[in-house]
């Protein structure tokens, strides 16, 4: 690996995990070049851990031997890499008012009347 990849490295890994978001991982593992593959390989790896961890937290909760609020804490607090991307994305509230405002500007209003 070059220098210049060496350094950029975490740059790297955050575009290729955003692409993978995106686009999936098979499809981003064939256009990247081999030296990227084992980068991919990692996040893949690293989602699932945080996905079975929070499976398994969520059963712990449905049996009773964790409370709900030390879930919702532990969770807020992994979250914290993910507030950038969130704050590019609208919540379903906007989403949905934005619905709204578009079918109330394309409704057609008939007053009636001879013609």
């Amino acid at each position: 690996m070059s220098p210049v990849l060496k350094k950029h490295r975490l740059l790297i890994r955050k575009i290729i995990s955003k692409l993978i978001k995106k686009f999936g991982s098979g499809y981003v593992t064939k256009l990247m070049p081999e030296y990227h593959k084992k980068m991919i390989a990692y996040l893949e790896k690293e989602k699932r851990k945080k996905a079975n961890k929070k499976q398994k937290e969520h059963l712990l909760v449905l049996m009773g031997e964790k409370n709900d609020d030390a879930v919702v804490k532990e969770e807020d607090s992994s979250d914290e890499s993910s507030d950038e991307e969130n704050v590019l994305k609208p919540t379903k509230t906007e989403v949905d008012s934005e619905d709204e405002q578009s079918d109330d500007e394309n409704e057609v209003v008939y007053h009636g009347g001879s013609g």
